[in-house]
């Protein structure tokens, strides 16, 4: 048992022997000289059956306790069984994103093995081309040096008067073997090599002269270039050139292609970098699942141990407490009649003293009169009672009168009415009939009339109480489906208190000229039989009323624009500075009016 439920027990023992010592302690100790004495049989039944209320009391407290501890563990069980759900979700989606990340890093491999491949083929590619770009700079330096050689001899042709012959395709076989020249030298270093070193003798006699002074065959003795074998070169290195082209064109596109790919995989490895983190975000809310999971378990382990523990508990103080009414039946069975003669004598005298006391006082008083008047105010104050037969008199004297003036010809009053109906009754099924009779002092008629005036007050206070009732559940159904706590005064003025501020509240009135007649400033006419009064609200709403109430004429449109405004910003209402977000709010609302 806890420190509670042992304080309870103690507490309640201690009354039931104070109540006990109270009514029997005196006797049981031996004390005959005491004011107070054990009760009656009647009495200590009457404290038995206390007991067994306050049993049942306690019992079905604990009763209710423990249903709301099993509702309690129910719904912890159900909040145990949607986490596992929400674990094993969480579980399944891992597992989802780890199949992702293998796939990825798959795919990253082979990224790195083709970047790898491509590289190799890419050395191998810059190395050819290498060679290709030696071998072009070659046949430059030997075109250049051909084109030089060209000149200078064009220059002693010229110098010598030589007169260029045509040359037939029959002797070009003749010329181009008489101007071969077997070079020796290195062909990089054509460009430094000098006219002494190397002497060319021409073979073709047409071409040769024998006046020729030594230092002028110094001068321009240059070896020529070959003609044939030189063109025969030249188309073959362009042939060559041009497949270096290509095949460079080739590789810059499969190095762009590479760069795509190097840029996807880029990518991938990014969004593999995303589903990692994905992937510790959702074990980091698996643990903390786990934990408020075996939180839970835990609290479910509490309640069940609270639970058997209370039975237990109850159990305890039901056999405490029926010991402890064993033990008081024990103690009143065993009081002797010669005791409760005793007590009873007690009583007699005490009672005797008492009545003798009363009649003392009886005789001081005066003798009053032998007429007596008394008056009975339980049931009729003879003051309703004297109202309610003038209403009586007046109503019966207003139904004679319209008797006499053919307005009913009905002669006497009646009302239909169910009481134990729940639905209140209408005008039209109350009708009233009097009697016409020459003595209206008559008691049965008053009294008639009384029962039906008592009815008829009945029924409107059912109707007002129906009335009431539905006007609040109008009023708050209005409340919340417009947002607006709308309050009617008199003389056809009406208050609307926004719901979201109270500071937004607009007065509204009746129109009570034509809609035609121009309105002053002061109010602003909606054309719906409504004015917009001015107000410190009104004023502060300015823009939305000049676009609603003096565009469209809408007051619907106005207050929903006010309650949207105070939802987006419930701070500050709109003004001049916030009329652009006004007119995106409403655009297109703005819009559909326009198009119809």
């Amino acid at each position: 048992m806890s420190s509670e439920d042992q304080d309870i027990s103690r507490i309640f023992s201690q009354k039931v022997e104070r109540r006990f010592q109270r009514d029997f302690g005196r006797f049981i100790g031996g004390s005959h000289h005491s004011s107070r004495y054990t009760s009656t049989p009647n009495e200590l039944k009457r404290i038995t059956q206390s007991t067994d209320n306050s049993l049942n009391v306690k019992l079905i407290e604990a009763k209710e306790e423990i249903d709301s501890l099993q509702r309690k563990l129910s719904s912890k069980n159900e909040e145990i069984e949607r986490l596992k759900a929400v674990e094993n979700t969480s579980k399944a989606k891992i597992d989802e994103l780890n199949i992702q990340l293998n796939e990825l890093k798959m795919e990253i491999d082979k990224g790195k093995r083709k970047s790898f491949d491509f590289s190799e083929d890419k050395s191998k590619e810059k190395l050819l081309l290498s060679d290709y770009r030696n071998a072009l700079s070659k046949y430059k330096t030997w075109t250049e040096f051909a084109d030089k050689q060209l000149n200078e001899m064009k220059i002693y042709f010229a110098y010598r008067g030589i007169a260029p012959e045509m040359v037939t395709d029959e002797s070009v076989a003749s010329l181009s073997n008489g101007s071969i020249i077997n070079y020796p030298g290195n062909i990089e270093n054509i460009e430094g090599i000098t006219a002494s070193e190397y002497r060319p003798r021409f073979h073709c006699v047409s071409t040769q002269t024998e006046g020729i002074s030594p230092s002028e065959e110094n001068k321009f003795a240059k070896p020529l270039p070959p003609q044939n074998s030189s063109s025969e070169g030249m188309s073959a290195n362009e042939l060559r050139l041009l497949d270096c082209e290509r095949q460079i064109e080739q590789l810059e596109i499969q190095n762009a292609q590479m760069r795509e790919q190097l840029i996807i995989f880029g990518d991938r490895a990014k969004n593999v970098e995303l589903l990692e983190e994905q992937k510790d975000d959702l074990k980091l809310q698996l643990s903390i699942l786990v934990r408020q999971n075996q939180k839970l378990l835990d609290e479910q382990e509490q309640f069940k141990s609270a639970f058997s523990g209370g039975e237990e508990q109850l159990r305890l103080k039901n056999e405490h407490l029926t010991k402890r009414l064993k033990i008081l039946e024990g103690q009143r069975e065993g009081l002797s009649l010669a005791e409760s003669r005793r007590i009873a004598k007690i009583f007699k005298q005490k009672y005797e003293k008492e009545m003798a006391q009363l009649r003392n006082k009886l005789e001081e008083y005066e003798k009053g009169s032998d007429t007596t008047r008394i008056c009975r105010f339980v049931q009729r104050n003879p003051l309703d009672e004297a109202h309610d037969d003038h209403l009586v008199k007046q109503v019966a004297a207003e139904a004679t009168a319209a008797t006499k003036y053919g307005v009913n010809s009905l002669k006497r009053r009646k009302m239909e009415d169910d009481i134990d109906s729940s639905q209140p009754a209408n005008n039209s099924d109350l009708t009233f009939l009097v009697e016409e009779e020459e003595n209206e002092e008559d008691p049965s008629t008053i009294r008639e009339l009384r029962l039906q005036l008592a009815n008829v007050k009945t029924l409107v206070e059912q109707n007002e109480q129906s009335n009431s009732e539905y006007l609040a559940q109008y009023k708050e159904f209005v409340k919340l489906l417009c947002g607006y706590d709308i309050r009617f005064g008199e003389d056809g003025f009406c208050e609307a208190e926004n719901i979201l501020s109270k500071d937004c509240t607009f007065l509204f009135q009746k129109q009570q000229i034509p809609l035609d007649v121009e309105c002053t400033s002061s109010t602003q006419t909606t054309g719906a039989g409504v004015d917009l009064l001015d107000s410190e609200s009104a004023r502060q709403w300015k823009d939305v009323l000049e676009n609603y109430l003096i565009r469209y004429q809408s007051i619907p449109a106005f207050l929903s624009a006010v309650t949207i405004a105070l939802i987006e910003s419930p701070e500050t209402p709109v003004s001049s500075s916030r009329q652009s977000s006004i007119e995106e709010i409403t655009s297109s609302h703005n819009s559909n009016i326009d198009d119809e």
